[in-house]
């Protein structure tokens, strides 16, 4: 009995280093957020640093372009408003995949427009990762988020019990 209490006290303080250093890959995510509307970019940022990501909203295409250039691996997520003045969308994508050959950034586009086929199609051809259309729900945000950071997640090890 004492060697199975050795063994899970083992396997109880592997999963909680575990949780721990997972949760620190978490925080260690930077979103880019690229939207005109600074209430979209307000909220969005709340929304995404909920969620322990760490957010960079901007609020208008060339000033993401900079960043981007500046530093293409630091951002592991990039969320796009499709329709923005001076750029859009997807004039943004292109420019973003011309800096970022090396690095596959998941890029969703945000919309308040529905997209046709083609649009899409097109976008998708880019390397466009997802399309949310406005308005969204924070659960749909959430989970489309976390779908294209999951590959950071650390899996558990196997039971020592098994």
């Amino acid at each position: 009995m004492e060697k199975l209490l050795q063994e899970f006290s083992y396997e109880y303080h592997s999963i909680k280093s575990l949780k721990a250093l997972e949760e620190h890959i978490r925080i260690n995510k930077s979103i880019l957020i690229v939207d005109d509307d600074q209430n979209v970019l307000d909220t969005i940022s709340l929304d995404i640093y909920a969620e322990r990501y760490k957010p960079t909203p901007v609020n208008n295409p060339f000033e993401a372009i900079k960043l981007i250039k500046e530093n293409p691996e630091f951002f592991s997520l990039v969320l796009l408003d499709m329709v923005m003045p001076g750029k859009n969308g997807e004039q943004v994508v292109r420019e973003i995949h011309t800096i970022t050959k090396m690095y596959s950034i998941p890029i969703i586009i945000l919309s308040g427009h529905t997209q046709t086929y083609e649009t899409k199609h097109l976008l998708y051809s880019m390397g466009v990762t997802a399309f949310i259309e406005k308005p969204y729900t924070y659960n749909e945000l959430h989970n489309i988020i976390n779908n294209y950071l999951k590959q950071a997640t650390i899996p558990l090890p196997p039971s020592r019990f098994s």
